[in-house]
C-alpha cells in the first residue's frame, strides 16, 4: 500500500500534464524503467524457479510465448498507460476509485458466462459503483456557498446618460451636489 501510494504521488508531480516541458519524465520512460525495474527484481525469482524445477520455461512453446507477452503488452501495458493519464487527467482518488469498477464488470462477465454471483457480489457492485459517483460529484453540489448574488439591471437604452451613484448625494431644491 504504501508502495502504490509513493507510486501515485510520483506520477502526479513528476510527469508533465498537457505540456511536455512542465514533467521530469515523459510517461513512456517512466512505465519502460518500471517494466525494466520489475523485470531485473523478479528475474531472480524466476530463476530459482526454472533451476529448482517448481517451474519449467522451456516447457513453453514459441505460441504459448507470444500469447504471453501479448497479453502483458496489451492488458498490462496499455491498462497502466490509461490509469496514469487517467491520475494526470483527474485525481489520484478518482483514477484509483475508478479501479474498483472492475467488481461491477466481473460481476456482470461471471452472469453471462453461466457463473452466477451470489447476492452479496451485486451489493458489493452497487456500493463501490454509488462510492465512485460520490467521488465525481463535485462537493459545491451539496454546500450552498453563502456568499450572495448581485444581478444587475439591464440597460434598457444606450442613447440614455450613465447615472452616477455615489453614497452621499445631498438633495436640494434648488440645485443637486454630489460629494
Amino acid at each position: 500500500m504504501v508502495f502504490y501510494a509513493v507510486y501515485i504521488t510520483l506520477i502526479r508531480k513528476k510527469l508533465p500534464d498537457d505540456d511536455e516541458r512542465s514533467g521530469w519524465f515523459s510517461m513512456a520512460q517512466l512505465l519502460g524503467f518500471l517494466g525494466l525495474f520489475n523485470f531485473f527484481i523478479f528475474l531472480p525469482a524466476a530463476l530459482i524457479l526454472n533451476f529448482t524445477k517448481r517451474e519449467r520455461f522451456n516447457a513453453l512453446t514459441l505460441k504459448q510465448l507470444s500469447l504471453v507477452v501479448g497479453k502483458g503488452l496489451l492488458d498490462n501495458v496499455l491498462s497502466d498507460y490509461l490509469w496514469a493519464k487517467a491520475v494526470l487527467l483527474t485525481t489520484t482518488t478518482v483514477a484509483s476509485a475508478g479501479l474498483t469498477i472492475q467488481v461491477l464488470l466481473a460481476a456482470i462477465v461471471d452472469s453471462l458466462s453461466g457463473n452466477k454471483p451470489s447476492f452479496t457480489d451485486f451489493i458489493g457492485a452497487a456500493a463501490v459503483m454509488v462510492g465512485f459517483a460520490g467521488i465525481n460529484i463535485p462537493a459545491e453540489v451539496f454546500h450552498r456557498s453563502k456568499e450572495t448574488s448581485i444581478e444587475l439591471e439591464p440597460v434598457t437604452s444606450f442613447t440614455d446618460p450613465p447615472q452616477i451613484v455615489s453614497d452621499s448625494i445631498r438633495v436640494d431644491s434648488s440645485e443637486t451636489q454630489v460629494s
